[in-house]
């Protein structure tokens, strides 16, 4: 520890970076050999021994000399000149001391001496110039003997041997020292190898920075970075090494780590070299043994394609409205990301937790989603759904949420996923949905509609081709006067019966092309229902005569409406045939005409015809042609129901039915009140005597 010191303080006071073991060496053994020559020349001057003195002060200016070559990285010129200066001091040294007759052991710095040149030079060279200075410890020794004795005798003898036995030991105590402190360096060395190796394949960058702010170590991604080489680094203060913008930023976290405290950091940086990116890192202090902090050491990860690949998830997000949620079922706390936040239209300062979120979901999807929590905790199940919510402000929206838990032992302790508001895509669905069903119905009405003209030409080619056949063969009869008076009144009225069916026929045709085109508008009016009846039946006197069939009429009050007078008559006109074809000779038609109070005018015939089986009145019902012959094979199309089905639709009303097999149909609508009729009936309940 105190070597390293030493060594510290001789890098900053010679401002070299001392990178051979050597090298290092020497630097220490010079300044602790310089401080003990520079403290004995303060008591050589305070004790008036000033030759000794200047001596001392000689060596310590010329200690500069190996100082400049250490710098210069010249480590072995720098060991030779050191030596060579030592022993030239050292023997003028004693040899002054011998003539002032001060024997105060001077020459025993040579024991040094041979210590040094055994550790700081190669074997070959060490042991030479290790036995020169022997040579010149011996003979130091040897002339004090002379000098204090006067003659050589066994004392010397034995000073000899045991100085000779002393250097043998001290200098085979070094090389094995040497050869163990070589070992333990190349340890070292191979330790720092394997740790630069390490952290120079990692892709981020790593530093140790010690308690007064110079760097320790750094990783090949820090110095190229900031453009220098690791050994130009090492002790330097960071402030020499980071530009000012990050040193300005780093600072204060680096003093904050040196007081023990673990610093995250995630910022955006513009690096020497221009380019900027997101840094994400942190500082961390390094404790000894005793706990104290001596370094701290930071690494740094570039995050900049993870931070714009965040960004773009965000932005993703944001478009497509989807939020992340968490749920720590350890902690029992709740998160949800922005975007899940505006989903639910809550608050800055609203705290989420379970029970207040499940309570956004409509009462039935609730439940869904607690059984879906309950399998995933149980089971180990994931969920995808859709679900109805209510947001904070009262909105109802549609939700996408999937979720997926993470399990320890078994036991859950984590639940997340992700939440989308789907709203606007829903209600796009609905709208298609709905689109595709009037298209399917529009679809269906096309194919009906093609399939009704297709039967419709097949009928009118039939039935009117047949009257104009009869009325060209009457025709030609009466050219060649072959028809007598009474023949001729019978085909006039057989005739005239044709030409009234067809008629009606024509006048239901041009009335479904107008309906079939949308070209028959409404045009609602009020007319008296009864007079309508009436002018219609007019119309089948002759069929009714023909048939001998009874028309009761059982319409009493005169009642008025409001619809299409037109369309009205149209349905009142195709009831009535309807009614005559399918009644037998002698058989009985009811038309009654009443008031509702609760609903209208109510229009109904009745015959005693031959009657329908459900089969075939759901037939009639429909929207299409479907048509059977009457009691007297009078042939027809279907299309005059299909009009009154439509007709009536048109008017607010409906056709309702009742028929049984061989005892007769009843046909009627109701007809909504006019303002007058329901104001008249008003009067006559207020009007009415009570019981």
């Amino acid at each position: 520890m105190i070597g390293k010191r030493i060594l510290k303080l001789v890098q900053q006071l010679t401002g070299a970076q001392l990178r051979d073991d050597k090298a290092q060496l020497l630097a220490t053994l010079m300044l602790t050999v310089g401080f003990i020559i520079f403290c004995l020349a303060i008591v050589n001057l305070a004790f008036g021994v000033y030759v000794p003195a200047l001596l001392e002060i000689v060596f310590l200016i010329s200690c500069i000399i190996p100082y400049q070559l250490l710098k210069k990285e010249k480590t072995s010129q720098a060991i030779n000149i050191y030596i060579l200066l030592t022993i030239t001091v050292t023997s003028i040294a004693t040899v002054a001391a011998y003539v002032q007759n001060r024997f105060t052991e001077t020459e025993n710095i040579f024991f040094a001496l041979i210590m040094i040149s055994a550790i700081l030079m190669e074997e070959r060279k060490g042991i030479i110039v290790s036995s020169f200075i022997f040579l010149l410890l011996f003979a130091a020794k040897m002339v004090r003997h002379m000098l204090e004795n006067g003659a050589i005798n066994k004392l010397l003898t034995l000073t000899l041997f045991n100085s000779a036995l002393v250097v043998l030991v001290l200098y085979l105590f070094m090389i094995i020292f040497k050869r163990n402190l070589l070992q333990y360096q190349s340890k070292i060395r191979n330790n720092q190898r394997l740790l630069y190796s390490l952290i120079d394949n990692v892709p981020i960058w790593i530093a140790m920075v010690d308690k007064n702010w110079r760097y320790m170590m750094v990783n090949s991604n820090y110095e190229k970075t900031f453009g220098q080489h690791r050994r130009d680094i090492i002790g330097k203060h960071i402030k020499e090494i980071l530009p000012p913008d990050i040193y300005e930023i780093h600072a204060p976290l680096l003093e904050r780590a040196l007081k023990g405290e673990n610093v995250p950091f995630n910022e955006q940086t513009f690096l020497p070299d221009g380019n900027i990116i997101y840094a994400r890192g942190s500082y961390i202090p390094i404790h000894n043994k005793k706990g104290k902090i001596n370094a701290v050491t930071v690494h740094v990860d570039n995050v900049t394609e993870l931070k714009r690949t965040e960004e773009l998830l965000l932005q993703t997000n944001q478009v497509a409205n989807v939020g992340g949620w968490e749920i720590d079922l350890v902690k029992g706390t709740v998160y949800w990301s922005e975007i899940t936040r505006q989903i639910h239209e809550v608050e800055k300062d609203f705290i989420p937790n379970f029970y207040n979120s499940i309570r956004f979901y409509c009462t039935d999807d609730r439940e869904k989603m607690c059984q879906a929590v309950r399998n995933c905790t149980e089971r180990k199940e994931s969920w995808d759904m859709e679900l109805k919510m209510l947001t904070a402000q009262n909105n109802i929206k549609w939700i996408h949420i999937k979720g997926r838990g993470d399990f320890k032992h078994d036991t859950c302790i984590r639940l997340y996923g992700t939440l989308q508001d789907i709203t606007e895509e829903k209600r796009f669905d609905e709208k298609m949905e709905q689109q595709n069903k009037e298209l399917a119905e529009m679809t269906t009405q096309l194919q009906d509609s093609h399939q009704m003209k297709d039967r419709l030409f097949s009928i009118l080619s039939h039935d009117l081709r047949g009257p104009l056949n009869s009325l060209k063969s009457i025709l030609q009869l009466v050219r060649k006067d072959q028809l007598t008076e009474e023949e001729m009144k019978i085909l006039i009225n057989n005739l005239m019966h044709d030409v009234h069916k067809n008629e009606q026929l024509l006048n239901n045709l041009l009335s479904w092309s107008k309906s079939q085109l949308r070209e028959h508008k409404i045009n609602k009016t009020e007319f008296m229902m009864n007079d309508l009846v009436h002018q219609n039946v007019a119309l089948f006197k002759n069929e009714l005569e023909n048939k001998r069939i009874e028309l009761k009429n059982l319409m009493i009050e005169q009642l008025q409406v409001s619809a299409d007078k037109e369309m009205i008559s149209l349905v009142v006109r195709n009831l009535l045939a309807n009614a005559i074809k399918f009644t037998a000779m002698d058989g009985v038609i009811s038309i009654q005409l009443e008031a509702d109070p609760s609903q209208g005018t109510t229009f109904s015939i009745e015959d005693t015809g031959v009657g329908m089986s459900s089969d075939e009145m759901e037939k009639v019902m429909s929207n299409e042609l479907y048509s059977t012959n009457g009691t007297l094979n009078e042939k027809g199309t279907g299309l005059g129901l299909n009009l009154c089905l439509d007709f009536l639709k048109r008017n607010d009303s409906e056709l309702t039915v009742k028929s049984t097999v061989d005892k007769g149909t009843t046909f009627s609508f109701t007809i909504p009140f006019t303002k007058s009729e329901k104001a008249k009936i008003a009067d006559a309940k207020k009007s009415k005597p009570s019981a």
